[in-house]
């Protein structure tokens, strides 16, 4: 049967050969992609990350308070880790500070620290960096974010009345803690007005004092003038400490133009969580027989006895730091271990199980802690490590055939792309083939 002058198997192969060319595009153009940017880069789900400075400016000698906020956390996240730096004018990293964050609600995480400039700190733009990686409960990634800040440290100005904390502390002590019975352990916030040039103390110089909760509200506020020797001295209302974390309490000096002369902050820690008794490493789950030595790469249990002091509010997820100090010193070495445990009731007995890190340090005695993201310290005991170098990766071993040597190579998955690629090259041979075929029967 003839259509318009061809038939049925010339019409096939010009199909097939339009067919066979349009693949042949597609195969060059993927090859041209692939070869150009490399395998394809899929990006991580970002979380919306912010820092908040407790002001715009300091002086040197004062104390840097910041809140890292890590807000739209998906739902499967069971712990958020987060590293902040600052850094100087110079850009030199002046103190790196790594932990969990405190899990405000079910989408909002909030990580707070505090850095003391340097009595001759560098002048100028001084930079707060900071990222976040949220995981869930099996320590996959789930998302990351970063954010940046920025502020300015001035020298002070002469004859001007300066807030001098005592002992370097705004508000102390700087962790309070919930009690079984739901009060709060008091706190007190004190200071000295002083003049800039000479240190002379300075009275009815007014101040102000305003205290600030986790999620930035002024939940107190106190106002009046320092006393005959300089002297402000606070005691602080706890009825009005509800959310848990870090509080920022700043004190400032105004003049008779009621202009701000200087400004102090510092942080104040509300934690409901102790850990009364038997803390200790021990070697396997359920062994109450704490271990005198451990050893990189052999893994451990933590135990822990946990006190919750306020467990109507529910299930809460608690940040851990385990870090290594020199037992003679406070030096600590460089490897720490992020961990994250669970209380939903009063009283609560935890094993937590890690894995010893591997490190270049001495062999020697230390002393292990676990650090709380609310400043809380749990002392673990003295204990003789056994540092070992990281294992060096093995590479893979392949014989070449007809070859006498014995050539190495590292496998390589394969990349998405790499197998589209290959897949369109296997549609192209089967085009081609039906190609040759058409024009043999044609023949």
């Amino acid at each position: 049967m003839l259509l318009r002058g061809r038939n049925v198997l010339s019409i096939m192969f010009l199909r097939a050969k339009t067919f066979a060319v349009y693949c042949a595009a597609a195969f060059l153009l993927a090859a041209f992609l692939f070869a150009s940017n490399g395998p394809a880069s899929f990006a991580m789900p970002s979380t919306t990350d912010s820092i908040a400075l407790s002001r715009p400016a300091y002086r040197r000698g004062d104390t840097v308070v910041f809140n890292y906020w890590v807000t739209d956390v998906p739902g499967a996240t069971d712990h958020v880790a987060v590293v902040v730096s600052i850094v100087d004018p110079n850009g030199i990293v002046m103190a790196q500070y790594s932990g969990f964050a405190i899990p405000i609600n079910s989408t909002h995480y909030i990580y707070s620290g505090e850095y003391l400039l340097p009595s001759d700190a560098e002048l100028g733009t001084w930079t707060v960096n900071g990222s976040s990686t949220s995981y869930d409960k099996n320590g996959n990634v789930k998302d990351t974010g970063s954010a940046e800040a920025s502020f300015q440290v001035q020298a002070i100005p002469p004859n001007t009345p300066v807030i001098i904390p005592v002992d370097g502390e705004l508000a102390f002590p700087q962790t309070i803690y919930m009690r079984p019975d739901g009060s709060i352990d008091p706190f007190t916030i004190a200071f000295f007005v002083v003049n800039s040039t000479n240190n002379a103390s300075l009275s009815g110089v007014l101040y102000e004092v305003y205290v600030t909760d986790p999620l930035g509200r002024v939940v107190s506020y106190y106002s009046g003038q320092s006393g005959s020797n300089g002297e402000v001295r606070i005691e602080g209302d706890t009825s009005v400490l509800a959310s848990l974390g870090a509080y920022i309490v700043t004190a400032q000096l105004r003049n008779s133009t009621m202009s701000i002369v200087d400004t102090y902050t510092d942080l104040l820690n509300l934690c409901p969580i102790v850990y009364p008794y038997a803390s200790y490493v021990a070697a396997s789950y359920g062994n109450r027989t704490r271990v005198s030595s451990l050893e990189s790469g052999r893994g451990y249990y933590i135990h822990l006895n946990v006190t919750y002091m306020d467990p109507d509010r529910g299930r809460l997820v608690v940040p851990l730091e385990l870090r290594f100090a020199i037992k003679a010193g406070n030096a600590l070495v460089e490897e720490r271990l992020n961990v994250s445990v669970v209380v939903d009731s009063e009283e609560t007995e935890m094993w937590i199980f890690f894995r010893m890190p591997y490190g270049r340090y001495p062999d020697t005695t230390y002393r292990v802690y676990l650090i709380l993201a609310c400043c809380y310290v749990v002392d673990l005991g003295s204990y003789s490590i056994d540092w070992n170098a990281p294992p060096e990766e093995e590479a893979v071993t392949v014989v070449v055939a007809q070859s006498r040597e014995t050539t190495e190579y590292q496998i390589v998955p394969l990349s998405l792309p790499l197998v589209f690629v290959l897949f369109l090259i296997f549609i192209g041979i089967i085009a081609v083939a039906a190609l040759v075929a058409f024009r043999a029967a044609m023949y």
